[in-house]
Formats: C-alpha cells, structure tokens, sequence
C-alpha cells in the first residue's frame, strides 16, 4: 500500500469511527447525517481519484462498525433489523389481508 494510500485509510477510519459513535443513524439526528454525509463524500473522493476501491471502502467501515459497536453490519442487521429497524421477520402480515377500509 502506498503512503498516501495508508494515510487516507487511517482518516477515512477515524470518521467512520467518529460517525458510529454518534449511535447507528436510526434516530435521524441532524447531526448523524452530517456525518454521514461527510464520510460518503470522502469515500467517494478517494475512489474518484483512483486511491482506495470500493472494497477497501467497504473494509474500513465494517471495521470502525465492530470497533464501536460491538459487531459486523450483517450481525446488527439481523438482530436490529433493516437500516430503520425494521425486521421483516416480526411484521405480521395478515393484517394487510383484509382490506383497508375493514382495518381498524
């Protein structure tokens, strides 16, 4: 890995960490998004400019997710549910059988 390579990594990780530490996103705070935003702009900077793929991108936040949370993005997925905690698993479905106007 080049000098530049290595020191851009090491940068994109400390804002991947700093954005997991303001929690996991699904509160919407303004601030979270900020970062959010700021981390996605970086990253594709760095694969703009031909520095990182995609895959090293990739490897770097699941990194900072298990280094503040505690687990991979798929292990939190499957125990939260979606990006809005949302696990279709636990829906129950047969309420949107009858039709709306019966629902109350």
């Amino acid at each position: 890995m080049s000098n530049a390579k290595d020191q851009y990594l090491r940068h994109f990780l400390q804002i991947a960490v700093a954005l997991y530490r303001l929690g996991d996103g699904r509160d919407g705070s303004t601030e979270w998004i900020r970062e959010q935003t700021r981390l996605r702009d970086y990253a594709e900077a760095g694969r703009v400019i031909g520095l990182v793929s995609s895959k090293e991108i990739q490897d770097a936040i699941d990194r900072a997710h298990v280094k503040v949370l505690g687990e991979t993005r798929q292990q939190r997925r499957s125990r939260v549910g979606g990006p809005h905690g949302i696990n279709s698993q636990e829906i129950d479905w047969e309420l949107l059988d009858k039709p709306a106007y019966e629902r109350r």
